[in-house]
């Protein structure tokens, strides 16, 4: 049994869909509530910076949820950077998609409710160094691969008094499967070579621990000035659902006898998530382990038994006011 080639952006795709359930609804309301009091504090359209935006996906979710500021008659610009050219021109159509699906119009007038949106090919700390007067700065699933210490200063620098800095999906070091592997004590050491696979020694010599990013954040958005509104469990919690096909569940199906199955986007996820872990395990184990290891959990897979819990956390914090 062979691992299923996935490319990265259908891997993007695909964990938007879990992302979606796993975001901490409290976090949100409260950027939300953040959102509605920047529409009457400051003058002038929303401007709004999403880092690392890959497909774009959080400029979908930004679309949807900032309504309020259009209902408002406040204008909204809203710009996606990332490094990677083709996730850019990606985020472009995907973008271009839900926003003629909506009904509206990306026109360029002002002082109405409109809304502008672009795509851009650029890094994080260009962006951030760009401009100084965003009310909102999103990033997410990206600070694990960034110094925190100096990407929350230079967060705190672009947001105007005041301003949002909202980062979902931040990895805080626990991978687990379910049910137990044929042989749980190698995946254990498996796992924990995984998190620690993430630690790297950046250009000034100082170790970032990726697998502990999320609470790691926590602490660098208070260093750099930035008061934490907002802080919340994000978990990826992925296992085979009985309601696939019908919304919401009502028992009926699992009396029918339908078996329980995983949507599209969390059968790619999790057999991306395999992948990503063997390949790396590959670098500290024998092949013939990650053989056996993988091979048992393809099946566990292709048999719709797995579970996958992966734990993050959401932040959201605030540029102090003057």
């Amino acid at each position: 049994m062979t691992i299923p080639e996935i490319s990265f952006q259908e891997y993007l795709e695909a964990k938007r869909e879990v992302d979606d359930s796993a975001l901490n609804s409290e976090v949100r309301k409260r950027l939300l509530s953040g959102i509605r009091d920047a529409v009457t504090e400051h003058s002038g359209p929303l401007r709004v910076l999403d880092l690392g935006t890959g497909t774009g996906a959080m400029v979908r979710r930004l679309l949807r949820d900032l309504g309020v500021v259009r209902s408002s008659g406040k204008d909204l610009e809203m710009c996606g950077v990332d490094m990677d050219a083709a996730l850019i021109e990606t985020a472009k159509a995907l973008c271009a998609e839900a926003w003629a699906a909506s009904g509206l119009e990306n026109r360029r007038s002002t002082g109405s409710g409109e809304v502008q949106i672009e795509f851009r090919v650029m890094s994080v700390e260009r962006a951030l160094a760009e401009e100084s007067s965003r009310e909102l700065i999103s990033a997410h699933a990206l600070m694990d691969l960034l110094p925190l210490d100096e990407t929350c200063v230079a967060v705190r620098k672009s947001l105007v008094p005041g301003g949002l800095f909202y980062a979902t999906i931040n990895y805080n070091g626990l991978t687990r499967w379910y049910p137990k592997a044929e042989d749980a004590e190698f995946e254990q050491q498996l796992l924990s070579y995984y998190d620690r696979s993430m630690r790297r020694v950046r250009e000034d010599g100082r170790e970032q621990d990726g697998a502990a990013s999320g609470g790691q954040l926590y602490e660098a958005c208070g260093a750099a000035g930035l008061d934490v509104l907002a802080l919340g469990g994000s978990d990826w919690c992925v296992f085979p659902k009985v309601d696939v096909g019908s919304g919401a569940a009502d028992g009926a199906e699992a009396q029918r006898g339908i078996p329980p199955a995983y949507t599209k986007g969390e059968l790619r996820l999790l057999t991306w998530m395999l992948g990503n872990i063997y390949k790396e395990g590959l670098r500290e184990f024998t092949a013939g382990q990650m053989e056996t290891w993988i091979q048992d959990r393809l099946a566990c897979l292709q048999q719709e038994r797995l579970a996958m819990v992966v734990h993050h956390l959401d932040v959201l914090a605030r540029r102090r006011p003057r």
